[in-house]
């Protein structure tokens, strides 16, 4: 399959993770090598995957004129097919996958033991990159919130705040992961750690007094949006309640656990890789089909000549064949 990926070495990063995990069943199987697929709105390829599972309006910009271009969009859940729907994308062209940059870390959790001595809390704020991409005010905590988890990591006890910024935001590039097993709340804003630290059954604490006002004015209707306007999760309007929240014994409570069912669902965790290779392989097939002008002809001309998907193409037909007997069967069932 070929891969059309990001410039800069933070995207490249970003882009070698999504390869490891979203193609791991897809790049060695031959049959897709015409496919291409990118994590980036800009870029041209088959297939669109967002770099991000977080909504933001990224993959909207430009009034979606990107993503008409895509002949198949795979999205983390119906959250955010429902939106593209609504704002004209074909509903046959959006595929909901989960989110396979976590597949591994569903692995490593298992085996992942709390420290009895204090909470660990990692804070990873979004980048602050969008006060120079046509954002009046970042939606990013960072550094607003820096001062406070400096006078909490001195002065608190039995709370040690790790902190964990942007990749666009730091000299080393590489994305956040595994810090994300490795501790017991986050602390977050508006990025793609939100999701996945609510995937992982990790608590997540919303700075409000920081960034909430800057989140509904700049990136209105984004499922983000939609967490403050609905006080998803723990949300703090002030430093006193940020530390209270810090105190106390969090978990995932019900209204998480129902946004998320909605926006990534849990029956892809774990598993999400596989998902996307069942998606990309159906397109692969429904594309046959239609290059293939007389699919119920076994000795048509060409599309046998490719040695290496003439058995694939057997069964591509023999499929074929059994859905339309099926939906005469039912035809004449119901009629």
């Amino acid at each position: 399959m070929k891969i059309n990926r990001g410039i800069t070495i933070h995207y490249k990063n970003i882009s070698n993770v999504l390869e490891d995990t979203t193609l791991k069943y897809i790049k060695n199987d031959s049959k897709f090598d015409n496919l291409s697929i990118t994590f980036y709105v800009r870029r041209n390829a088959d297939i669109f995957m967002s770099h991000g599972c977080a909504d933001k309006n990224y993959r909207e910009i430009d009034n979606s004129k990107y993503l008409h271009n895509f002949k198949l969009i795979l999205v983390p859940g119906p959250w955010l097919k429902n939106k593209l729907i609504n704002i004209g994308i074909e509903e046959s062209k959006i595929a909901c996958v989960g989110w396979p940059k976590l597949d591994p870390l569903f692995r490593e959790l298992k085996s992942w033991i709390p420290n009895p001595q204090y909470k660990t809390v990692l804070w990873v704020p979004t980048h602050n990159w969008g006060i120079f991409k046509g954002h009046k005010t970042s939606i990013s905590s960072y550094p607003g919130l820096f001062k406070y988890v400096k006078y909490i990591n001195a002065n608190l006890k039995g709370i040690k705040i790790v902190i964990s910024t942007h990749p666009k935001n730091r000299k080393t590039k590489e994305p956040t992961l595994d810090k994300l097993v490795a501790c017991d709340y986050v602390i977050a804003d508006a990025g793609s750690t939100v999701y996945e630290a609510w995937a992982l059954g990790k608590p997540v604490i919303f700075p409000d007094w920081i960034v909430k006002d800057n989140i509904i004015r700049n990136i209105p209707d984004s499922a983000e949006e939609y967490i403050y306007s609905n006080n998803i999760g723990y949300h703090a309007s002030n430093i006193n309640e940020f530390i209270k929240l810090l105190k106390r014994k969090l978990v995932i409570e019900r209204d998480v656990k129902e946004f998320m069912e909605e926006y990534m669902p849990s029956k892809f965790n774990g598993v999400s890789g596989k998902a996307v290779y069942n998606e990309i392989n159906k397109y692969f097939i429904i594309e046959s089909m239609r290059d293939y002008n007389d699919p119920l002809n076994l000795y048509n001309i060409e599309y046998f000549n490719n040695k290496k998907s003439c058995g694939y193409s057997y069964i591509y037909m023999v499929i074929v064949i059994l859905v339309i007997l099926f939906i005469i069967k039912k035809s004449k069932f119901f009629y």
